[in-house]
């Protein structure tokens, strides 16, 4: 093996498949075989057990090598484009979620305070049984005035039975 790479011929270090095949000598041989035509490319083929297959895939290999820089410089631009958009719209929806939970805590601390106002009342109902009754029927309540009765225990006010009485130094 090293008299065959002291004579310039190329051979694979481990086995005889290409995958045993560095990368130089791979490289070697496309330059050494860039020149020949396909019959010639044919036998040095058999000669080392490769396919001219082989050969042409090391060849574009190669050639995209030097562009690797750039394709993969695109693949990375790409890659970090979709990151920040899809960074973008988590963070719309972080604020989003943020917002209800704000509007959601405050609406919390109004009814705490509301109860705290008004009392422990069952939810829903702002009026009691009773108000509701007389909001519903304003004819009953004005019977129950007319009557006296007052069955819903609110007394009716006394109406004025003259004009008020003004003090001296008062003005109109």
């Amino acid at each position: 093996r090293k008299a065959a790479r002291a004579e310039g011929r190329l051979l694979p270090d481990g086995d005889q498949t290409p995958t045993g095949w560095t990368a130089a000598d791979k490289f070697a041989a496309v330059v050494e075989t860039a020149a020949l035509n396909e019959a010639e490319l044919s036998a040095w083929c058999r000669e080392r057990g490769l396919y001219p297959e082989q050969i042409r895939q090391w060849r574009r290999a190669c050639e995209q090598a030097n562009d690797w820089d750039r394709t993969q410089n695109e693949r990375l631009r790409q890659a970090r484009k979709t990151d920040q958009q899809r960074l973008k719209a988590l963070e719309r929806e972080l604020r989003k979620k943020e917002k209800a939970l704000a509007e959601t805590a405050a609406l919390l601390v109004l009814s705490k305070k509301a109860e705290a106002i008004w009392g422990d009342r069952p939810r829903g109902r702002s009026t009691s049984i009773s108000n509701q009754a007389r909001t519903r029927n304003p004819k009953a309540n004005a019977r129950q005035a007319s009557t006296g009765s007052n069955r819903g225990g609110i007394e009716a006010a006394p109406e004025p039975d003259s004009a008020p009485v003004r003090r001296a130094g008062q003005r109109r």
